[in-house]
């Protein structure tokens, strides 16, 4: 039970470090997005300037896109994350109170046991 315990807690463990690597990730990503759109906002006084260059127009929206695909894919993902280490949370919790269970019967089936061997 205590190696199931163990491997539970350190699949727990992974899971965390996972989903913060994901958080980060996230973090980054919205930075990222935030001089994409500092960017754009120069390109677009550029371009106002000295007019407009559809492909630089189109390059910026296909980078935005991938930006936001790869955003939204990384939301579904840390969704999933979480709900992950919250079953394995809850799971632990289980296997917790199973064994406190178990620990209770063994110790009162011992007591039982001296207690009749004493009386003999």
């Amino acid at each position: 039970m205590k190696i199931l315990l163990e491997k539970l807690d350190q699949h727990t463990s992974t899971q965390d470090k996972e989903l913060e690597k994901l958080r980060q990730a996230q973090k980054e990503k919205e930075v990222m997005e935030e001089e994409n759109l500092q960017l754009r906002k120069q390109l677009k006084s550029f371009a106002l300037s000295s007019g407009p260059s559809l492909d630089e127009i189109d390059g910026l929206r296909a980078v935005n896109d991938r930006l936001e695909a790869d955003n939204a894919r990384l939301c579904e993902r840390l969704v999933s994350l979480e709900e992950e280490v919250n079953d394995l949370a809850m799971e632990k919790a289980s296997l917790v109170s199973t064994l406190q269970l178990m620990q209770d019967e063994l110790m009162a089936s011992e007591e039982h046991r001296h207690r009749t061997n004493s009386k003999s």
